[in-house]
Parts: C-alpha cells; sequence; structure tokens
C-alpha cells in the first residue's frame, strides 16, 4: 500500500445529488431525458478521465492519479448509497480488487461488493 498527495490534482466536483431533484422536475427541465435518471454522472465521470489525462500529460505521478481515481469514486459510490437511502438499511458496501487497495486505474472496472445481513430476494423487473 502507498500513500501520495493527490491535492495537488484538481478534479471536476460530483454533480449535486440533492433529493430536491428527484421530487422537482424543473431543476432537470434542461437536461436532455436520456439523462434526467442518471442526474449528470456519465458526463462528470467523462470529466473525471479528462482531467486525469491533462495531469498525466502535466506528468503528474501515476500513483497519485490512481488514487485521485479512487477517491473521486469513493465520492459518487458514497452520494449514490445516501441517495438511494441505502445508509438506511443494513446493506454494507465495499471495495474490491484494485479499486479497494485504492490504485483504481483509468478506464479499469469498478469492482465492489455490497453485503446484507439479511437474505435478499430479488423482484422481478417491472414490478
Amino acid at each position: 500500500m502507498f500513500t501520495c498527495d493527490v491535492a495537488s490534482i484538481d478534479l471536476t466536483p460530483l454533480p449535486l445529488l440533492s433529493k430536491d431533484i428527484a421530487t422537482n422536475a424543473s431543476l432537470l427541465a434542461d437536461t436532455p431525458v436520456t439523462e434526467k435518471s442518471l442526474l449528470g454522472i456519465p458526463h462528470w465521470l467523462t470529466q473525471i478521465n479528462q482531467d486525469i489525462n491533462r495531469a498525466l500529460e502535466r506528468g503528474v505521478n501515476i500513483r497519485q492519479l490512481v488514487a485521485a481515481r479512487s477517491g473521486a469514486i469513493d465520492e459518487l459510490l458514497i452520494a449514490l448509497f445516501n441517495w438511494f437511502e441505502l445508509d438506511k438499511t443494513d446493506l454494507a458496501l465495499f471495495a474490491t480488487g484494485g479499486y479497494g487497495r485504492g490504485e483504481l486505474s483509468l478506464y479499469s472496472d469498478i469492482d465492489i461488493l455490497l453485503l446484507s445481513l439479511m437474505r435478499l430476494v430479488l423482484m422481478p423487473v417491472g414490478k
């Protein structure tokens, strides 16, 4: 495990995930229909990758960049976990693989594990 200073990397802030957005359609009036349910997250992820690419071109240490990407994804997953009120359940969210080690390379997948004390029952789609 390594530690490094990621404060020197300027990343685009995560879009606001407010409960007001879920209940107030006017806040998303100018957002394309295909992105309304995604709250701008795909665009933000693209921006994060571009920010990291620019930092790489400036010669920022690769370890700082993978740690910064891991931190950005941490921020996103925590926000989504809270957005869907999973923090009020018995679920626990764990990062695994390279992401769990804080070494999330550009364009790599994001491995996570959700654990529950209770048996989870899958509901059919559309119900």
